[in-house]
């Protein structure tokens, strides 16, 4: 693969070239290419031509995939990373980040694993330091970032994981499948034993008719979730 690079200049000039790219398949066999790695640079002062940076993955039987460029203010100062959290169908979630910049006005961008994130009906603050979620739902869940950005380039935080259980999900697992239906019989026949032998689930995952209790009726509702996953 292509490694990595961290560079952090005054100003970054020249005619040569940076590269982290994976290297071609060898002479033996019909092995793939190896993947771009990652370049990060921190200046405010680029001039180099795009084309003189390059993270490229190798040729090969099968192509590597290529790495990441990224040009980075080094006056953005991260000092709260998101923090990835756990909540139930239709609660409330929040994620935050806290940063500043000295090189002019500080801008957000919420994304979820590796798209962006728009405001609509049950999110709010995609573009704020504050995203909140409500309700959130089995398919909110993923991994989120923030790319920050102020005058001089941008930063992105570390990754936080929103979890967001399915109904069903006895074993909370992250999905529906043949191990939840002896956990699913011990929360319907009895709920006292199934929260000491999942005290980190909760009873109610067993409601999938969703009428707030759990009973028979859940049964059918259940066996029709099966198979179901969230990120």
């Amino acid at each position: 693969s292509g490694g990595s690079l961290w560079l952090a200049a005054g100003a970054l000039a020249g005619s040569g070239t940076i590269t982290a790219n994976g290297g071609n398949k060898g002479c033996y066999s019909e092995p793939g290419g190896g993947g771009g790695g990652r370049i990060a640079i921190y200046t405010c002062d680029w001039q180099m031509f795009p084309p003189q940076i390059t993270a490229n993955g190798g040729t090969g039987w099968q192509n590597g995939s290529p790495g990441t460029i990224l040009f980075a203010s080094p006056f953005i100062d991260i000092t709260q990373q998101p923090v990835g959290v756990v909540v139930w169908a239709g609660e409330s979630a929040t994620l935050s980040v806290v940063a500043t910049t000295s090189a002019g006005e500080l801008y957000y961008q919420w994304r979820r694993n590796g798209v962006d994130v728009v405001d609509n009906d049950h999110i709010t603050g995609a573009m704020t330091n504050t995203l909140h979620i409500s309700p959130a739902a089995c398919a909110d869940g993923g991994v989120y970032d923030v790319w920050l950005a102020d005058d001089c380039g941008a930063l992105v935080t570390e990754p936080a994981h929103l979890y967001v259980p399915p109904l069903g999900d006895m074993d909370c697992d992250g999905d529906v499948d043949f191990d939840d239906i002896n956990p699913f019989v011990l929360a319907l026949s009895d709920p006292a034993g199934y929260e000491e032998l999942f005290p980190y689930c909760r009873w109610l995952q067993a409601d999938c008719d969703g009428n707030g209790s759990v009973n028979f009726d859940d049964i059918s509702p259940f066996i029709a979730l099966l198979g179901t996953h969230c990120p």
